[in-house]
């Protein structure tokens, strides 16, 4: 008995990433990945063009077509993937089963950094009577049996700490009502994560705080100087570092870096300043990234790096590669990215239902219009007409596939042109790409080598 075989021929989306024991076969769009040897990779490689139309049905060829095909390392000879590619981002970007949040309750901080792009710190703030109209939101977006996340921003979300643990409170008992599967995090200078916040934290909820160093201890206190207390340039690093060891005892910790020209020298001390207080064993990863031009006021020169400030993104890639190896050396994890969970469309603005609640209660997409004067009539006050708001729905205006570089990109489906925001205020620039694009034969061998031991299902052999 024959049957009628489809032609095959191999994705425009697998990345062959070199590992130490032969070789993952990646595939960007499926998320999927297989460790092979290189000359088991070759033969399936060689192996696809020649799968005839028809073909004996024998357990042999079921098998080869199965797993090639299952994971998305072949795709029939007809196949747009592109449109396939888009398909998944539309539907990830309508789905209303979960709701995603970034809070910024206020953008007042008691830190004041450099590359700061919040503007001039109002004072107007959400409050505890707010708290009824930002449930009533929230409540009004949820699906029964979805998903709720919300990442506490700001200024500094601590500063507005009854507010954040009132509001998360009552989401919780929302969320055993609906059925909702919640989760909350926090993005915080650290500065105010002592023991007993960390477990008033978790106890409502938040299960991840990111907590962020500018340099080694010197560089990182000129930096992060207090902007509150009595005395401006009080130091931060050492009282952070504290609160890192004490808050891991509740709460999940990331470490974010932000690299620039100016604290570029200083990170090898400082990541030998981490381990030395204990925290390779306290933190759930660390990760780096390139402080970049931001200046609402300035919208002609968004995101283009300044001399003597910031680094390219090519540059930051090359000193990315250095930075993780200076991770591994002392015993740290490097922070797997995101991208290698399909589903991930590489920023919430680009979802529907996503947005930022501002200070003001106003609904934006995007927390780099933290600051700014809303364009949108839309808030937690006054939501009704939020499905048919103008200067939302522009987001949906630029989609990634618009821009033909990213049409050919191996990494569109990861990727998603990466930032909207910058490809909404600046169309005619070149897409922001996020380092990975240039750096990705070096890291991705380590990510990959991490999901695998965490978690081996994840990987086939």
């Amino acid at each position: 008995m024959e049957r009628v075989m489809r032609d095959l021929k191999l994705s425009q989306y697998n990345l062959e990433v070199p590992a130490a024991a032969g070789v993952f076969w990646y595939n960007t769009l499926t998320g999927r990945s297989v460790l092979l040897s290189e000359e088991r990779l070759l033969l399936l490689k060689q192996l696809v063009p020649q799968l005839p139309r028809t073909a004996p049905e024998t357990p042999a060829w079921s098998a080869v077509t199965e797993f090639l095909t299952e994971h998305g390392f072949a795709v029939p000879a007809e196949q747009d993937e592109v449109a396939l590619a888009m398909q998944h981002y539309d539907q990830t970007v309508g789905a209303d089963a979960t709701l995603s949040l970034v809070i910024a309750p206020s953008l007042q901080c008691n830190m004041s950094c450099y590359y700061c792009y919040e503007g001039g710190k109002p004072t107007t703030a959400l409050g505890l009577p707010d708290a009824d109209a930002l449930l009533s939101f929230i409540a009004s977006r949820l699906t029964a049996d979805g998903g709720l996340g919300i990442t506490w921003f700001g200024g500094e979300p601590l500063l507005s700490k009854p507010f954040v643990v009132e509001v998360s409170r009552r989401l919780q008992a929302l969320c055993g009502q609906l059925n909702v599967t919640y989760a909350f995090r926090m993005v915080s200078n650290g500065y105010l994560l002592d023991a007993p916040t960390a477990a008033e934290l978790a106890q409502h909820g938040i299960g991840t705080v990111q907590v962020t160093f500018d340099g080694s201890r010197p560089l990182h206190d000129r930096v992060r100087r207090s902007s509150l207390g009595a005395v401006p340039s009080e130091p931060s690093f050492d009282r952070i570092i504290e609160n890192i060891r004490a808050a891991s005892e509740h709460l999940r910790i990331l470490i974010r870096i932000n690299v620039s020209r100016i604290n570029l020298a200083s990170m090898p001390l400082l990541v030998e300043q981490l381990a030395a207080a204990g925290l390779a064993s306290r933190v759930a990863g660390i990760y780096f990234y390139p402080v970049f031009h931001f200046d609402p006021a300035d919208e002609a020169a968004a995101y283009l790096p300044q001399s003597g400030v910031h680094l390219t993104v090519e540059q930051f890639a090359v000193e990315e590669r250095r930075l993780v190896e200076l991770l591994l050396a002392q015993g740290f994890s490097p922070f797997t990215p995101q991208f290698f969970t399909t589903g991930y469309l590489g920023c919430y603005a680009a979802i529907d239902n996503g947005f930022v609640v501002d200070y003001q209660g106003h609904l934006k997409k995007c927390d780099h219009e933290l600051g700014v004067e809303a364009e949108t009539a839309s808030s937690i006050y006054d939501f009704a007409h939020l499905d048919s708001d103008e200067s939302l729905l522009q987001w949906r205006s630029r989609r990634p596939d618009d821009n033909p570089s990213c049409r050919a990109c191996v990494f569109l489906p990861i990727c998603y042109a990466h930032c909207p925001h910058s490809n909404l205020l600046l169309p005619d620039q070149a897409p922001r790409c996020p380092s990975y694009k240039h750096n990705w034969r070096e890291l991705f061998p380590i990510y990959l080598e991490q999901r695998l031991s965490a978690d081996p299902s994840t990987v086939e052999h």
